[in-house]
């Protein structure tokens, strides 16, 4: 699988970096090829709210597709796929797809997923499942947070990433880092007063055995 970072997805952009992912990959084809990002304005890194002001000319679908067919012919790539897609363009790539039935299809859909994003189940869960497209979720861990190594009120480890103000900044936004932390250490306060404490475990199980 290689994801297709580039800053336009034109037609000689897509030609060029297949190119160029062959060459890096020391291989004859790729198996899978995503469109990392959507060439149009989309929210992105936390964002929820879609701002129509901030829409740009941008490269159409129909040129994006075609080249991915002709790498598809030249049998550079097998598989395309979509990346930090949203409902509507997920669904506006297979309407570009069917109606003109020369294009390849989209097989799978890169998106964040975790138990801190899940963007994924209100909206393209149903697409997913109704046009029988694969998720390929990334970022499980929701860049490390989950592992519960960075809930701590100095960021974490001393030698942790996020300790640099831009990558703090960014997960920051896109994770809502600072307020888990603060509900970690909420909860964990909670916990330790009335469950782990003798006193109040040994009197919580009282309570439980006087119910009938």
């Amino acid at each position: 699988m290689v994801l297709l970072l580039c800053e336009c997805v034109s037609i000689n952009v897509i030609h060029y970096c297949a190119l160029c992912s062959l060459f890096r990959l020391q291989t004859d084809y790729i198996d899978l090829y995503q469109i990392h990002w959507p060439d149009r304005y989309v929210p992105m890194f936390g964002e929820t709210e879609y701002d129509p002001t901030r829409q740009f000319e941008s490269v159409g679908i129909e040129e994006q597709l075609d080249a991915l067919g002709r790498a598809i012919d030249a049998g550079k790539i097998r598989y395309v796929g979509l990346s930090n897609e949203t409902p509507y363009g997920f669904m506006k790539f297979l309407q570009v797809v069917e109606s003109t039935c020369q294009f390849p299809r989209i097989v799978t859909v890169q998106n964040s997923y975790n138990l801190l994003c899940r963007n994924f189940e209100s909206g393209l869960a149903e697409c997913c499942h109704h046009e029988r497209i694969s998720l390929l979720a990334y970022s499980p861990l929701a860049m490390g947070i989950l592992s519960g190594k960075y809930l701590s009120h100095d960021k974490g480890p001393t030698d942790a990433r996020f300790l640099f103000d831009i990558c703090f900044c960014a997960v920051n936004d896109m994770y809502h880092l600072s307020r888990h932390i603060d509900l970690y250490y909420q909860s964990q306060e909670s916990t330790h007063r009335y469950i782990i404490c003798y006193d109040h475990f040994s009197c919580w199980i009282q309570n439980c055995l006087s119910i009938d």
